[in-house]
């Protein structure tokens, strides 16, 4: 099943120095926010369809080994869930998460970033389990995200959709044409053709 990748940007993404444990007198710091907000619609994706995230769509996979990076890069991990470096909560706002970035210069160069404002926002990686669409009265496809499996959370510099390198343009088309494969799929009757199938066997079979 493809990854998803979906951007968000907010103005709240914060960083605070906490206690770190058994270091008495050092503080470390965290960078914290919201990596998804619930029934907020998206802009336009791929130019056919609105996204909007339903309350309780991390359920399954929020326990799970789910790492935070900068700019989606493995090579740059922030924290994870299974070393305790990464928390994620999900309240009646969305999804939360608090990290506690390695004590590396590419890790410090990025709080800096965050502080000065140059850098705010947010980015999570996903496949789907269970979605819904529907058309609006505008003709606009809305497609509501009920279950999703979380893998990712990253704090990025660009949204990756409007990234300029091959690769990336390539990824995105790649993605859009699994999105539009799905939608398809989900809008189109299934009871005809199997009445259809269900007709040629007994052509087949001589009793139709």
């Amino acid at each position: 099943m493809k990854v998803e990748k979906r951007t968000l940007t907010f103005q709240d993404l914060q960083i605070r120095q906490s206690q770190n444990d058994g270091d008495e007198g050092k503080s470390a710091p965290k960078i914290s926010g919201y990596a998804a907000v619930y029934n907020s619609e998206s802009e336009l994706l791929y130019g056919f369809f609105k996204e909007v995230i339903r309350p309780g769509a991390f359920d399954n996979s929020i326990n799970n080994d789910v790492r935070c990076l900068f700019n989606h890069d493995s090579s740059k991990v922030l924290g994870r869930t299974v070393s305790n470096t990464l928390k994620l909560t999900s309240d009646a706002k969305g999804l939360y998460f608090e990290v506690t970035p390695p004590d590396a210069v590419w890790a410090e160069d990025l709080l800096e970033s965050i502080k000065r404002g140059d850098i705010n926002q947010m980015s999570f990686g996903f496949t789907v389990n269970d979605d819904k669409w529907e058309t609006l009265a505008d003709g606009t496809d809305l497609r509501e995200l009920l279950d999703v499996n979380l893998f990712e959370v990253s704090v990025v510099t660009f949204p990756a959709y409007q990234a300029t390198t091959v690769s990336a343009r390539s990824t995105e088309e790649i993605e859009e044409e699994s999105i539009k494969k799905r939608f398809e799929q989900r809008k189109k009757p299934l009871e005809p053709k199997r009445f259809f199938d269900y007709q040629l066997k007994l052509m087949k079979m001589g009793d139709y």
